[in-house]
């Protein structure tokens, strides 16, 4: 899919090198949380849901938030906090 983008391509990945990386996940019984990561610019998620799915789900966001141009701290306060 990347291959064939005519636009911009960005990626999001906790399993290899990508310009938006998850790091530092852990689980809680309140919920989840992990850094995103991108060049040396740390954003700290916390999630009051639990599922791998929400962490990728919301470092996605997170990560087209950031290319739009939103505060980082912005960010980290509007996903689902805990």
């Amino acid at each position: 899919i990347a291959a064939g983008a005519t636009g911009s391509v960005h990626f999001v990945s906790a399993q290899k090198d990508a310009e938006f990386k998850i790091e530092n996940v852990k689980i809680s019984p309140d919920g989840m949380s992990y850094t995103l990561t991108e060049g040396e610019e740390e954003t700290p998620i916390s999630l009051s849901v639990a599922g791998d799915f929400n962490i990728y789900n919301t470092a996605e966001a997170a990560a087209a938030a950031s290319l739009l141009g939103f505060d980082k701290a912005e960010i980290a306060a509007s996903a689902f906090p805990v």
